[in-house]
């Protein structure tokens, strides 16, 4: 069991005493219930307290497990380890009001309101495992232990959720539906899926994941789910769940083990119904260091070149999903000093930054990304990112802002690095503003990386070798890879995704052609002389390194020849 050094520390301490010190009771408080409450235990203490309104439930709890050195744990949010709850039968969980929700390497997680070491050793011996004590409300833990065990036996206990034969009650137990939603969530995070899409067909409701960027059937529920299984996930959203015919937006926060988890969550009619989609936001486990990014060493000298201008507008373009965002929140981490006010502009914000201040957009209260980087302007910001250039008036604020002494960093949805530097004159700015304003493009591009468990290579094929337009009797012993597939990758051969790219400098030769409004392929052209590859070129160069495949690179990239000069 985990041993807490707090409790140690705190063992000759009332735990009045404590509550006074780290201000959850003033001291006139904690020195009136001294003399009014008998001595005792902290956990009676903290009752006493919560019955007199000197202390809400949470705030007891909270303090309780601050006092003892344990971690406190929210269950509503929890994403419970059916491998967990096995360890532990329903009768014991009722006896000791203790319930289990993660198991990981001989380590079981469980939830109790009070520090009771005898409980905890019975658990221990009965499981056979180290047990780690969190502390979470009473109240939470005998709602969990409803929910999470089924009891009456008039309720179905085998929900067969992979076939359409499904035998189902004629009222579904609410705890089922919890168990649903909630395994639906956790198996798509250990798949390591980015999207859930829950989706009503004829007869049946389609599970898809989107795992490494792409959409797969994970399993087929009976249509007698759907209904409850959304109104589950909108209260989870706090949607209204008696609207049913407008779109819907909402977030729900969870917890698998020891990490929380951001869900956003979409609800649009369809076909009689509703379609949603939950997407995973895996804040904990992101990589924001930018040499991480699998950049190019010439990609990752500039970035490193451009980022420490005061001034400038920074580009990152791409489709929906590509990572852009991400590469955003690498350069503002690498830029995250003391010495910087740094003003993010976001919708939705989906990672937290020290320092930074972040800015939430409603664009259906009127509050958009120009109305609010008017107000940014006059908060001194040093840098500024804003989450998306999608209009005419955010473009020509940007471009200012730019102008005016600020490092700016946004996103556009563009093909390639050269049509960003374009596009912002085609939606009204004037060339005058952009010419001097934008430093540098990057556009993106997210492939499968080749499972490293399973990789092997092989001797390419004459039509491979001439995508490298290698000299007539070159590259005969050109050699590539791919995965064989293996049970680490599910047979698929591919295990993450990395970015492949391409970055256009805005040199004193391209400004030149924005002012003269010269045509695209001049720019390209421009951008070749100024060292400027493209996407495919990048990609090219990972296949040869075993990093992706031939087939990732031309999946996503355009054949560009004439530009490779």
């Amino acid at each position: 069991m985990n041993s807490p050094d707090k409790k140690v520390a705190h063992a000759s301490r009332a735990f009045l005493d404590y509550l006074a010190e780290k201000h959850y009771l003033t001291g006139e408080q904690a020195e009136v219930a001294g003399h009014e409450l008998p001595a005792g235990r902290p956990e009676f203490q903290r009752d006493e307290l919560q019955k007199s309104g000197l202390l809400t439930e949470e705030m007891g709890y909270v303090a309780l497990a601050d006092f003892y050195g344990f971690p406190y744990i929210d269950l509503r949010t929890v994403l419970f380890d059916a491998n967990a709850l096995k360890k532990v039968p329903p009768e014991m969980a009722q006896q000791h009001q203790a319930i289990p929700f993660f198991l990981l390497d001989g380590e079981l997680s469980v939830a109790m309101s009070s520090y009771d070491l005898e409980s905890l050793d019975l658990i221990g011996k009965s499981t056979g495992c180290k047990i780690n004590l969190n502390i979470a409300p009473r109240s939470h833990i005998l709602n969990a232990i409803e929910m999470q065990y089924v009891a009456d036996a008039k309720r179905v206990r085998n929900l067969r959720v992979d076939g359409l034969n499904a035998m189902i009650s004629e009222e579904t137990a609410s705890s089922e539906i919890v168990q649903l939603s909630n395994s639906l969530i956790a198996n798509a995070i250990k798949e390591r899926a980015s999207d859930v899409h829950i989706e009503p067909e004829e007869g049946f409701v389609r599970i898809r994941y989107r795992v490494d960027g792409l959409l797969r059937e994970e399993k087929r529920l009976p249509t007698e789910v759907l209904a409850p299984l959304v109104m589950r996930y909108k209260v989870m959203a706090s949607l209204d769940i008696s609207e049913s015919r407008r779109p819907q937006d909402g977030r729900i926060r969870m917890v698998l083990g020891q990490r929380a988890f951001d869900l956003r969550m979409s609800v649009v009619p369809s076909k009689g119904s509703e379609k949603v989609v939950l997407r995973i936001l895996d804040t904990a486990g992101l990589d924001l260091n930018v040499d991480h990014m699998y950049l190019s060493e010439a990609i990752g000298k500039r970035i490193n070149k451009v980022v420490q201008v005061t001034s400038g507008l920074i580009l990152v373009t791409g489709p929906t999903g590509s990572g852009k965002t991400t590469f955003c929140y690498s350069i503002i981490n690498k830029l995250n000093t003391m010495d910087r006010n740094i003003i993010t502009i976001e919708d939705p914000v989906e990672y937290r930054f020290p320092i930074v201040t972040q800015i939430q957009v409603h664009q259906e209260i009127g509050i958009s990304f120009a109305t609010i980087l008017r107000f940014v302007l006059r908060q001194d910001p040093d840098v500024i990112f804003v989450g998306e250039i999608r209009d005419l008036e955010t473009a020509r604020m940007v471009t200012e802002a730019a102008l005016t002494g600020h490092l700016v960093l946004s996103t556009m949805h563009t093909n390639n690095a050269v049509q960003a530097v374009i596009r912002l004159v085609e939606i009204g700015v004037e060339p005058f503003m952009v010419a001097p304003s934008i430093e540098c493009v990057l556009a993106q591009r997210l492939v499968r990386r080749i499972c490293p468990h399973c990789r092997g290579s092989y001797g390419a094929s004459g039509e491979e070798r001439r995508l490298f337009r290698l000299a007539p009797g070159e590259g005969e012993s050109l050699m590539l890879y791919r995965g064989r597939g293996c049970e680490v990758c599910r047979e698929i051969g591919y295990s993450g995704r990395l970015g492949i790219h391409e970055m256009v400098m805005v040199t004193d030769e391209i400004r030149e052609l924005i002012l003269k409004g010269s045509s695209t392929m001049d720019f390209e052209r421009a951008a070749v002389r100024g060292g400027y590859r493209t996407m495919r070129y990048d990609g090219l160069k990972k296949a040869l390194l075993g990093l992706t495949t031939l087939d990732e690179v031309l999946r996503l990239t355009q054949d560009r020849d004439d530009l490779e000069v």
